[in-house]
């Protein structure tokens, strides 16, 4: 635990939240911030786990989080406390954030401690007494939160990420129904955006992490998914999309591409995608599928994600073009890098005039 991260990156959330920097957070009127996660192994990337992961350096599941004006809530099991619990003692030595206050989960408490307390269980039941921790789903817990988010500020408005509100996990459903009973007349305000640009800028530290990442991936496509690719070329060789897509997954935690790094902290972003053959889909979800590699244009998507910070690379190789098509690239490449690096003047955005380009240099000349 780096308690220094936290309070350093947790001063840039409250300052940026009471308007002492620019941001667009103090203008959200969140009286209070939630945060919380679930668990769900399908979910790679969410806004509330790069939050967990920025603050405190790993991802907590089933665990809420409570930003208010004078104190920070964490509300989790026993295991993830003791994880956090450095915060709790080291929050006097910074005074410009409010303290953490620290939670147990009534709930699970009995499944962490070990036999003992099964036993207590076990002998409670054999009594006929219903444990109130467990039977209330940590109402209690829920209860202490609700009242910290009114006492925050003029309690009227929760701010959240409205795309994570359903993370899945009883946990959370638990929260939910609480939430919807006792909310009251209190509105949500969504600070997803806000908060994303809060935690944009990095830190040197955060800098090096990255272009470590980006140096894996700028390896293994220089010297394995191209080197296979030219070989599959040159030899006329039949190999499926996903098979190639699986080469490069592997290479991620080979030694032979991968130097000097803990290889235990270092994997895919998400599945490497291979397309070609004309049949292309140019999105992060696709799955490499089991066509062989076609011998025109193909396309190439992966990542090296390391100590939790991404890295991309995406690349066209085309096979054996004509003179035309690579006078024409050349021309979209660089209108296209003419538009990204030039400041523009307003009411026009990158975003409209970029679509503008994109529709004139996609026409046929």
């Amino acid at each position: 635990m780096d308690a220094d991260a936290f309070f350093r990156r947790t001063d840039r959330l409250y300052r940026a939240w009471r308007g002492l920097d620019p941001s667009d957070l103090s203008s959200a009127g969140a009286d209070a911030i939630f945060v919380g996660v679930g668990v769900d192994e399908d979910l790679v990337y969410s806004r509330s786990t790069s939050l967990q992961t920025w603050l405190v350096g790993h991802e907590l599941t089933d665990t809420l989080a409570v930003f208010c004006a004078d104190a920070m809530h964490f509300l989790a099991s026993k295991k993830k406390v003791d994880f956090l619990r450095p915060l709790e003692t080291a929050s006097e030595n910074y005074p410009s954030v409010p303290g953490v206050r620290l939670h147990v989960r009534d709930k699970v408490r009995e499944e962490e401690e070990g036999e003992e307390e099964v036993g207590r269980v076990l002998n409670s039941i054999s009594e006929h007494k219903i444990l109130s921790p467990q039977a209330d789903n940590d109402k209690k817990n829920f209860e202490k939160l609700l009242e910290a988010i009114r006492s925050s500020n003029s309690g009227k408005t929760l701010g959240v990420f409205t795309k994570d509100l359903k993370f899945p996990s009883g946990f959370m459903d638990a929260w939910r129904s609480f939430w919807s009973k006792n909310k009251g007349e209190m509105a949500q305000a969504d600070v997803a955006a806000a908060m994303t640009a809060v935690m944009a800028p990095k830190e040197d530290g955060e800098l090096a992490v990255i272009k470590k990442a980006a140096g894996v991936t700028s390896e293994i496509f220089s010297k394995y998914l191209k080197e296979q690719i030219m070989d599959i070329i040159d030899n006329d060789k039949k190999v499926k999309h996903a098979k190639l897509a699986e080469g490069v997954e592997k290479a991620v935690s080979d030694k032979k591409y991968v130097h000097h790094l803990d290889t235990d902290q270092l994997e895919v972003c998400y599945p490497p995608i291979v397309q070609s053959g004309g049949n292309y889909k140019l999105k992060f979800s696709v799955v490499s599928d089991k066509e062989p590699v076609h011998f025109g244009a193909i396309i190439c998507s992966f990542g090296a994600r390391y100590k939790s910070y991404c890295s991309n690379i995406v690349r066209t190789m085309l096979v054996d073009p004509s003179e035309k098509i690579q006078v024409c690239n050349k021309r979209q490449i660089v209108e296209f890098w003419y538009v990204l690096t030039c400041p523009f003047p307003p009411p026009c955005s990158k975003r409209t005039t970029f679509s503008s380009l994109w529709r004139s240099t996609s026409s046929p000349s």
